[in-house]
């Protein structure tokens, strides 16, 4: 699989992160997603920035709830094997609730190399 951009979480983190080692720690840290990245979107947890990176510079509280929901969307789908019944069930949510986060989140789901659900709002 190719690695095609950054998801909102980690550019969130690529801007807010202090960079104490400079333009060498932003490159290194890019060429490691990259190798170790299992998805299209490179990660937060791909760069190696930890939870923690989050919190020690101003973040509003509606970027917080954005990566909690985007984080546990992904995690509940995760588990369910990217199955919306039982991953709704999980998240105690509706079907159509949980498409419309899947939406807001530009959340994709693949299985195999067919694409199950195309993000609208792809930007």
């Amino acid at each position: 699989m190719t690695v095609r951009a950054f998801s909102h979480d980690a550019l969130i983190l690529l801007r807010q992160y202090h960079w104490p080692g400079n333009v060498r720690e932003l490159i290194n840290r890019i060429r490691r997603a990259m190798i170790l990245c299992e998805n299209r979107l490179i990660r937060p947890i791909d760069l190696g920035l930890e939870r923690r990176h989050y919190f020690r510079h101003s973040l509003t509280l509606e970027q917080a709830r954005h990566i909690a929901e985007h984080d546990v969307i992904k995690a509940a789908l995760a588990r369910s094997k990217n199955n919306i019944r039982e991953a709704a069930k999980d998240l105690d949510v509706s079907r159509v609730t949980l498409y419309r986060l899947i939406e807001k989140h530009n959340i994709c789901r693949h299985h195999g190399d067919k694409k199950l659900i195309q993000p609208i709002n792809a930007a």
